[in-house]
């Protein structure tokens, strides 16, 4: 890992460390000015470490994009457009796993293939979740039920992974998944539910967690 790598890792970690204590002390304009900066840090890594990974650094910076518009999450066209941003971006988390199965073993990647195409069953267990928490909204249902499968087929390429002998590094992004449906999960609820204090603090760090478990679990299962 060159320098340049490792400085994208720590001002990743910093500023996240100082979005997580903006959202400790309730203060709201400097934890949404920070807010954008931190997805910087792992583009950068990405960038700088193996541009190879194109599927990858595109889904950061779409996520980047579902962050800034996030920032304005009481105006519901910017939460469609910012869930579609972070949509795409698992979509192209999926595109990257696909990716290095290509590379490392065809009958596997075929097997994925084909593993694919059972994508809409697990739309299926998204749709009352979604419809519980977009307040009946049909607009907010249906996307919130396609985006939830997304991030559960995340979770259930990694174990595919494990499954078929992948590093171990798959746990992260295993651990990655569930914590960024965590993250979304408090997101909608305290959006459209229930307010909860010190919601930001919940959603940013099981976020920005699950951010650098995914991305470092597929750089470090991609050297393995």
């Amino acid at each position: 890992m060159t320098p340049l790598a490792i400085f994208f890792l720590v001002f990743y970690a910093c500023v996240s460390v100082l979005n997580i204590i903006f959202c400790i002390l309730e203060n709201e304009r400097w934890r949404k000015i920070s807010k954008p900066f931190c997805l910087v840090g792992l583009i950068g890594f990405i960038f700088v470490t193996d541009i190879s990974h194109v599927w990858l650094w595109v889904s950061l910076i779409l996520a980047w994009l579902g962050d800034v518009l996030f920032i304005f999450k009481k105006k519901k066209l910017f939460v469609i457009i910012g869930m579609l941003s972070f949509l795409l971006s698992h979509v192209f988390y999926l595109c990257e796993f696909g990716y290095i199965f290509q590379s490392t073993n065809t009958e596997i990647y075929a097997n994925y293939c084909f593993f694919l195409r059972f994508y809409p069953l697990f739309v299926i267990p998204g749709v009352p979740v979604a419809y519980f928490l977009s307040k009946k909204d049909p607009r907010l249902t249906v996307l919130g039920s396609l985006y939830q499968s997304v991030l559960i087929m995340i979770f259930a390429s990694s174990i595919f992974a494990l499954a078929n002998g992948y590093s171990l590094y798959f746990l992260f992004i295993t651990f990655g998944a569930v914590l960024y449906y965590t993250s979304d999960f408090f997101n909608a609820l305290t959006l459209y539910v229930k307010k909860l204090r010190k919601r930001e603090l919940i959603i940013m760090s099981t976020y920005l967690l699950a951010q650098f478990l995914i991305v470092f679990g597929i750089y470090l299962a991609s050297i393995a």
